[in-house]
This record gives structure tokens, sequence and C-alpha cells, in this order.
């Protein structure tokens, strides 16, 4: 039997790791899944605690030890963000005329919107805070976090 060489060795290795990463990636993405959408079900309170950020947690009755660590749960991580509705800036523009319309709206090869002129307006008392805080849209992601013990 002839030696095995580096080259076939490390293709060998890649290979299985390669195969290892995506059963595991799978497996990681669908138990995400089935966590957070326990965590996440409004009829599910009992099984979590709530914290005064918006996040849950699942308290493990025991610490589970992997990998020489040890955990005491889970945490479903609430992150907010806010991003402006394009469609009601572009409606108040247009009511308040062109000028400012084309200030916010630049038009290049095709109309960009900034972000940075609509809050200036703003700043200038030309859009309210009322009319900005209507165009806000705030929007929500969760992260699935390991609570070390």
């Amino acid at each position: 039997m002839e030696p095995v060489d580096d080259l076939l060795k490390a293709a060998h290795t890649f290979l299985f790791s390669k195969d290892q990463q995506d059963n595991y990636t799978e497996r990681r993405s669908s138990s995400r899944e089935l966590l957070l959408a326990r965590l996440l079900h409004p009829e599910n309170t009992d099984e979590f605690r709530l914290d005064d950020k918006g996040n849950r947690y699942y308290d493990f009755d025991d610490p589970i030890f992997i990998g020489g660590k040890a955990y005491s749960g889970l945490q479903a991580q609430r992150r907010v963000y806010s991003e402006i509705d394009l469609g009601g800036a572009e409606h108040l523009m247009r009511r308040l005329g062109q000028e400012l319309f084309d200030r916010v709206f630049r038009q290049v090869t095709i109309r960009q919107f900034s972000e940075d002129d609509l809050y200036l307006l703003n700043q200038e008392g030309v859009v309210s805070d009322a009319e900005l805080d209507d165009l806000i849209i705030e929007k929500e992601t969760w992260a699935l976090v390991a609570v070390k013990a």
C-alpha cells in the first residue's frame, strides 16, 4: 500500500471538515429557529423571563457543560433599529414643495434619498418633529446568545 501524500491528506481533511461544518451549520440554524420561535411566541411566557430591555431568557434548571464551558441558559437578545419610510418622506417633501423635494431626493442619474438633509430640514424647522416621527419605522431583530454560568 502506497503512503498518502500530504496534498491528498489535506484534500481529505478539507472535504471532511467542510461536510461536518455544513452539517453543523444546518443543525445550528434549525435549532436556533425552533428556540427563537418558542421564546418569541406570546403564549410561552411561562417558559422564559423578561428583562427591562425586552430580552427573553430561557434558564436551565442546572448548568449545561459543553466543551469545558458552563452555560446557565439562552438569551433571545432584542435588537431594535429605526429607518425612514421613504414613501412617507417622498409624500411629505412633495407636499412641502419641489425645491425641498429636490433637496432631500437628489437626482444624480437616479433619485437618491438624503437622510441627512431631511434631518437638517427638521433642525431648520421646515419639517416638524411630529412629521419626522411619522416617517421613522422601528424594526427589531433577535440574536440567540448563550448565557455563561
